[in-house]
């Protein structure tokens, strides 16, 4: 992650979870960081059990997880298990689009974007779930984009 330097904007998406009324990756401009998450069972099982874990601090600090799988399954949220429960969005609907986009950016099995505030992706992880960060690495990168002293403007719309 490099402060003060946005560039790229993330590509908008529809976040479709379940009997919920669909909504939007924008939808969290202004408001929230979101931590895209694409992944790959079983291997990216412990990383989304971490992730799980430690989403109420994630929470708290002002980060939404949205997770995708790499693989479309009306039954994404139940194959992730209920121990400990995941309680983020998990994309039931229209995964194959934010893969393919999104995918662009991290290939691998498992993949970690953090959009901040504005809208511009700001830090990718990929490869094996080992070489994730851990939740206080993730915390770290989302303090120093709270701590730039001017914020990107937000993106035009029709940049997508």
């Amino acid at each position: 992650m490099e402060p003060d330097r946005a560039w790229l904007v993330a590509p908008d998406f529809t976040v479709a979870v379940g009997p919920m009324a669909p909504g939007a990756l924008r939808d969290y401009r202004g408001r929230r960081m979101v931590l895209v998450v694409l992944y790959t069972l079983p291997g990216s099982r412990a990383r989304m059990t971490e992730l799980a874990r430690s989403y109420d601090v994630l929470w708290i600090i002002g980060v939404e997880v949205i997770a995708v799988p790499r693989h479309a399954s009306p039954e994404a949220i139940g194959e992730l298990g209920s121990s400990p429960p995941v309680v983020f969005p998990v994309v039931t609907d229209g995964n194959a689009d934010i893969v393919a986009t999104y995918g662009m950016f991290a290939p691998g099995p498992h993949a970690e974007l953090l959009v901040d505030r504005q809208g511009y992706i700001r830090a990718i992880w990929e490869g094996a779930t080992g070489g994730m960060p851990q939740a206080a690495e993730v915390q770290a990168q989302v303090e120093k984009l709270n701590e730039e002293k001017s914020p990107p403007p937000f993106p035009d719309d029709h940049v997508h």
